[in-house]
């Protein structure tokens, strides 16, 4: 990594001054001693001047744009834009430090203040390629994705060969999921610039996205031998080499103990569940729930499947089937779609019937989002419209909040209100207003077993209120 001098154009002296001694001997033959030593004198003081001259040059002041430069390159930013804000407000047409500036802004977070100065060079150079492709990132950073593309496209239209612009619209595309675009525009940069690791580089990114280390480690080699020393391909290898081999089985054990007020007795349930995923795009599940309620066994079998589909789409669905399930339901029917909108936006919407003794049945709708900023927050909120035969239609609505989703340790919230339409297994459904607010902790003991622990509280007016906790501990393998 360059680093900055500490010591700007410091001089370079040869082997020192000469002896004051012998200065002093020789200004006094100067004065007394005739035309050859003048001479001699005359030498050695354009010597001196000569061995002094590269410090006088040394000490003048350096560019203030090669500075900024130099301190952007190795990262400190802020320092940077102090320098490119006086160079503007001095030289407001200086093209080169409105774009420096803009790097810095962009860098910084400050994404309206950098297109404002990509849009300033822009306006006095329209065919400005750096600055086009700067404008695109930030548009891409901002998750205007639209218009990042539209922007890189324009570049490719007028400059079919910059390489930058293929680069910047394959990671754009990728931002998107649409990696079989993003990975044709790499292939065409590549075969642009055979030499250039950043395309092999693109390439790698886009296997990772799409849960493929293998062939993103092979990328990475690729760029690493373009480019022994690049840093994006060295940090690459070693995130995958921490990356544990894919499960393919996941074993789920749980017992949750739930105590009721008034009187009645308490419930219990015990819960197996077997994960199978024989290809990454595919997972199966099969389960047994075991019910204690009202001094009544009930058991009920769960299968289910989900499948990512292209575009971002992912498609599931479940059957469970009750044996003799008189307080819990008898069947229950379950279709799940969810799009990856954006790398932290999923749309959600699920469909779900339910039937219980007696012939009450209930179908339920419930559109969703789930919003992540990973690594830190992770939240689910959803609506719920239910009609129910036995008391008409009714809603309700659920929250849930995640705190560091991906950490060794996650803490979550949930809240949800409404009719009594949030859980499938009630013994009954009637006309009633329930309040339910939980809270957990998910502990990742290792890469291959996680703990789970949480406490629900729920309050069902005029029947009664529930406190329950719930132990689970899976294991993948």
């Amino acid at each position: 990594m360059m680093e900055i001098a500490t010591a700007v154009g410091q001089a370079a002296h040869g082997t020192g001054l000469p002896n004051p001694y012998a200065w002093k001997n020789s200004a006094s033959i100067c004065g007394y001693g005739g035309r050859s030593r003048w001479r001699a004198t005359s030498v050695t003081l354009g010597l001196l001047l000569i061995a002094t001259w590269p410090g006088l040059l040394g000490a003048q002041p350096t560019d203030p744009l090669a500075e900024a430069q130099a301190r952007l390159q190795v990262g400190k930013v802020e320092e940077a834009l102090t320098i490119y804000d006086q160079i503007v407000e001095t030289r407001p047409q200086d093209l080169e430090a409105r774009m420096g500036r803009a790097t810095a802004f962009g860098r910084l977070g400050r994404y309206s203040d950098a297109l404002e100065d990509y849009g300033r060079v822009l306006a006095v150079k329209p065919d400005h390629v750096e600055a086009q492709i700067g404008r695109a990132r930030i548009l891409g950073w901002m998750g205007r994705y639209s218009e990042a593309e539209t922007e890189c496209r324009q570049t490719l239209a007028e400059n079919p060969s910059a390489v930058e612009a293929y680069l910047q619209l394959g990671t754009i595309l990728g931002w998107q999921h649409k990696y079989s675009e993003a990975a044709e525009l790499y292939e065409r940069a590549r075969q642009l610039a055979p030499r250039d690791p950043e395309p092999f580089l693109g390439l790698a990114r886009l296997r990772f996205w799409q849960d493929d280390p293998e062939g993103a480690k092979a990328f990475y080699e690729a760029a690493l031998r373009l480019d022994p020393g690049n840093v994006d391909a060295t940090e690459g290898l070693a995130r995958i080499a921490k990356i544990p081999s894919p499960w393919r089985f996941r074993t789920y054990l749980g017992f949750r103990f739930d105590a009721l007020n008034g009187g009645l007795s308490d419930w219990y349930q015990e819960t197996f569940a077997l994960t199978a995923r024989p290809w990454k795009e595919t997972t199966f599940l099969l389960s047994v729930d075991q019910y204690r309620r009202s001094d009544q066994d009930a058991t009920q079998l769960t299968i289910g499947a989900a499948h990512e589909l292209p575009a971002g789409f992912t498609l599931g669905g479940s059957f469970t089937y009750g044996f003799d399930a008189d307080i819990v339901a008898q069947q229950i029917y379950v279709v799940d779609l969810a799009y990856r909108l954006a790398s932290a936006i999923t749309p959600l919407i699920r469909y779900r019937h339910s039937s219980f003794a007696a012939g009450v049945r209930e179908d339920v709708v419930s559109p969703g989002v789930e919003v992540t900023w990973a690594p830190y927050v992770g939240l689910i909120g959803r609506y719920y419209y239910a009609d129910v035969s036995t008391t008409g239609t009714n809603h309700a609505g659920s929250g849930r909040l995640t705190l560091f989703p991906e950490g060794p340790v996650s803490f979550y919230g949930s809240f949800g209100y409404g009719g009594d339409v949030l859980n499938a297994n009630q013994v009954a459904l009637r006309e009633i207003t329930v309040i339910t607010v939980g809270a957990g902790v998910i502990w990742r003991l290792t890469d291959r077993v996680v703990l789970r622990l949480d406490y629900e509280y729920e309050d069902r007016r005029t029947s009664y209120i529930r406190n329950g906790v719930n132990f689970g501990i899976a294991v993948d393998f």
